[in-house]
């Protein structure tokens, strides 16, 4: 990590009366979750991301993110999915994950926990034993997965899902806007956690509008992949091209 930008770093936060943090897939324990991944596959992906130990480094990364935040007020948008933020000592009422996550389930009205679905959902498949063919798996999926206030067809609650209800995150959001209002003409410390081009109008963009709109505002950008600051911003912003995780384990 080079020096300067470390003791620029530090000297953001430090001074920052309000810390605004952007966390994207860089930032996730498996950044190759797809949309066109096999629904199986969601389910047992859901399962073990269950099984979190405090040698992941990603854990590590969200608990030296929590003692870097300390007691200043932040707040928190995450487009990741995995449900891991949630489970790490930073306040879930300061958190927003627009994008669902995969701890939940949804019909076409309800939101309900999915773990008890989901491994209902597993143990089904499991009886059918390694040479179940893909049509009985799905129908087991079809069958199985079902909503217990309705029994209309669960999906998993993320955004990739057609279908999907924003009712869910929407009470968070608009706190997360009014806490936003709050920042103006405040020392504002933005910082961006791997948060590439996936959803730009949800971090991306609009964190790049805050910090140019509140002239006591700070951006700080890391990112392995697209780490440019606007020339707009480059008075009051720095990046790091590396993983946010790593810088994070560092400090």
């Amino acid at each position: 990590m080079e020096p300067l930008k470390k003791e620029k770093f530090f000297q953001a936060v430090q001074e920052a009366q309000m810390i605004l943090v952007g966390i994207g897939r860089e930032f996730a324990p498996d950044p190759g979750i797809s949309q066109d991944q096999k629904e199986l596959q969601l389910y047992k992906e859901s399962a073990a991301l269950e099984e979190i130990s405090s040698g992941e480094e990603i854990f590590q990364a969200y608990a030296k993110l929590a003692k870097l935040l300390g007691h200043k007020p932040y707040f928190i948008v995450t487009l990741n999915t995995d449900g891991w933020i949630w489970k790490t000592e930073l306040n879930p009422e300061c958190v927003v994950a627009p994008c669902g996550d995969l701890g939940k389930m949804q019909c076409s009205e309800h939101i309900v926990e999915a773990a008890p679905i989901r491994d209902r959902v597993l143990e089904e498949v499991l009886r059918l034993g390694k040479d179940a063919s893909q049509a009985q798996i799905l129908d087991t999926l079809q069958r199985t997965a079902r909503c217990p206030k309705c029994g209309k067809p669960l999906v998993f609650h993320t955004v990739e899902q057609e279908g999907y209800l924003e009712e869910g995150y929407l009470p968070q959001w608009e706190k997360y806007r009014k806490w936003l209002q709050a920042t103006l003409n405040r020392k504002l410390c933005i910082l961006e956690l791997g948060v590439g081009f996936e959803y730009p109008q949800v971090i991306r963009w609009p964190f790049e509008k805050t910090a140019f709109y509140n002239k006591k505002a700070s951006l700080i950008r890391i990112n392995e992949r697209f780490p440019q600051i606007p020339e707009k911003l480059s008075e009051r912003a720095f990046s790091l091209g590396r993983s946010p995780v790593s810088f994070l384990n560092e400090l």
